[in-house]
């Protein structure tokens, strides 16, 4: 097995409800936060804050890997004002974030957020998404943070994300060659094939190279 956990590389707010506020905050974890301010009636439930473009392709995953398990955990928190509390109640991984199509099952906690900067455990977000579709820079992740309690309006903000993806690396297929012997044996007065190896790529078939 082996593991990449990445920070998503482009932020943005869509659909509907509260827009968030300058959602390319949180490709770094530097307390500088996306924001929204949800309120009770309205808009009760934020827009969803979308993660995407994280670079699985430039970090070693390949196609041919397979995923076992997909998760991510937020740094966030509900600002100490105006007080009111905020609670996450959609965490969704899309095959096409930005487009909010192609999503997986919401496995929000509906817990509220903590009042101090702080991340959040692993959420498990697996569903059926493929190496192939995490490599694509639209994949990624949205929340949605809703209301809760206390006064009637709450400030969420995000600091960063992190996605990590547990993988089965593919096997590599390895090929025979025949090299020639830089001189010949005195033993032997003739070219004596050496047997080696080479490492060809995933799904093609080295033969051995004649001498």
């Amino acid at each position: 097995m082996a593991t990449l956990t990445k920070n998503p590389g482009s932020g943005t707010s869509v659909g509907s409800g509260a827009i968030w506020n300058n959602p390319g905050n949180i490709t770094t974890e530097n307390a500088s936060y996306a924001d929204t301010t949800v309120a009770d009636p309205t808009p009760p439930s934020s827009f969803t804050l979308v993660a995407y473009n994280f670079d699985f392709s430039g970090s070693g995953l390949l196609d041919s890997d397979t995923v076992t398990v997909v998760e991510v955990r937020w740094k966030w928190f509900y600002d100490a004002v105006p007080g009111g509390v905020s609670k996450n109640t959609s965490i969704i991984g899309y095959t096409d974030a930005p487009a909010l199509t192609g999503g997986g099952s919401n496995v929000s906690d509906n817990a509220n957020l903590p009042s101090a900067n702080a991340f959040s455990g692993w959420f498990d977000i697996t569903g059926t998404f493929t190496s192939n579709q995490l490599r694509q820079t639209n994949w990624g992740v949205g929340l949605i943070v809703t209301w809760a309690s206390g006064l009637p309006a709450s400030v969420a903000k995000v600091d960063t994300c992190e996605v990590k993806v547990t993988y089965t690396q593919s096997s590599p297929v390895i090929s025979p060659r025949f090299t020639r012997p830089s001189r010949r044996s005195t033993k032997y007065p003739f070219p004596v094939p050496v047997f080696s190896w080479m490492q060809s790529q995933p799904g093609i078939m080295v033969l051995p190279q004649p001498c």
